[in-house]
């Protein structure tokens, strides 16, 4: 038996605020650090994403501190268009 998940599929650094990247995962999680690294925080419930969704793409064209672009693929649970968030 295999484990599939907790795969980071995208990595963003913010280029407006030193210190914050984003990660998504191929499980469905998406994460924030504001710290380069040290404490992660969770932002999956925020952006409702359902289980398992991919996020295997992220937006460096960020303007605003805190703010990320994700596209969303959810062919894993029967979805085949991608969702952009």
């Amino acid at each position: 038996m295999t484990f599939d998940g907790a795969t980071l599929f995208a990595i963003a650094e913010s280029p407006v605020q030193k210190g914050v990247i984003w990660v998504g995962s191929n499980d469905g999680l998406v994460h924030i650090t504001k710290d380069a690294g040290a404490a992660w925080a969770d932002v999956t419930p925020a952006m409702k994403l359902p289980p398992w969704a991919r996020s295997p793409r992220s937006s460096r064209r960020i303007s605003t501190p805190g703010t990320a672009y994700l596209a969303v693929d959810l062919a894993r649970i029967g979805r085949p268009q991608p969702l952009h968030l």
